[in-house]
């Protein structure tokens, strides 16, 4: 139920240094609020994958999904 503006704090995990910045500009894009974050340069666990995403949502007491 929780919603984007929800997001409080996000990790990353990222395949390689040259996708930093576009997941960057792509997360300043759609989130509506701008949480803490963190990011990392580290492998996936995914071959294929460019980037792992971790996020702590806290939901507004009495809200409606």
């Amino acid at each position: 139920g929780a919603r984007l503006e929800d997001i409080v704090n996000y990790t990353l995990i990222i395949s390689a240094h040259e996708h930093l910045q576009p997941i960057i500009r792509t997360l300043s894009e759609l989130l509506p609020t701008r949480p803490t974050g963190t990011a990392m340069i580290a492998g996936i666990a995914l071959p294929d994958a460019f980037v792992e995403m971790q996020v702590i949502a806290r939901k507004r007491l009495g809200r409606k999904p």
